[in-house]
């Protein structure tokens, strides 16, 4: 078994290319080719360098995040930032950021370094010293899902590897 840390594009032109038997990866995902299965849904957070003035608030309203210049963008297309621009057209606010970064990790790294602030995944942010969490309002949150090629079949490391996240059939 290998694991490598991929963005979605990537991971599926692997799973296409029959390089790699599965992927993990952001929802939504629309390709005929693929089998895509819902794996899990969690909240998107603000991530925020400690001693930041959010960073002991209960909520942060979207319009005042939306609005800062020192918000740090995951780069445009799926996932995270397709979330984000969502969330900006609700709300009627152009994203203020101008820094954008390919890596979760460069953008917890940059905030945590006091380099702005960023949305992030609960699962990236929970256990970290370096940032605080704190939640948006309105509330976001994100699907992940696993994708393989229609029509194969996964080899059984595959099948433990899913039950060991939580995935069931």
């Amino acid at each position: 078994m290998r694991v490598e840390m991929l963005g979605t594009d990537d991971a599926v032109a692997k799973v296409l290319a029959d390089e790699v038997d599965l992927a993990v990866v952001a929802l939504p995902l629309a390709d005929s080719r693929l089998d895509i299965h819902l794996l899990l849904e969690e909240e998107v957070l603000l991530a925020v360098p400690r001693g930041h003035p959010w960073a002991d608030w209960v909520r942060v309203p979207m319009e005042e995040v939306l609005a800062v210049p020192g918000l740090l963008l995951s780069m445009p297309g799926h996932g995270l930032r397709a979330l984000v621009d969502d969330a900006s057209r609700r709300a009627g606010i152009a994203a203020a950021g101008r820094i954008e970064l390919r890596s979760q990790a460069a953008l917890l790294a940059m905030v945590a370094a006091g380099g702005g602030v960023a949305f992030a995944p609960r699962m990236t942010v929970e256990g970290r010293e370096d940032v605080a969490a704190v939640p948006v309002e309105p509330a976001l949150s994100r699907q992940v899902g696993w994708v393989r090629r229609r029509g194969r079949h996964l080899p059984a490391i595959g099948v433990e590897l899913l039950r060991l996240v939580g995935w069931t059939e």
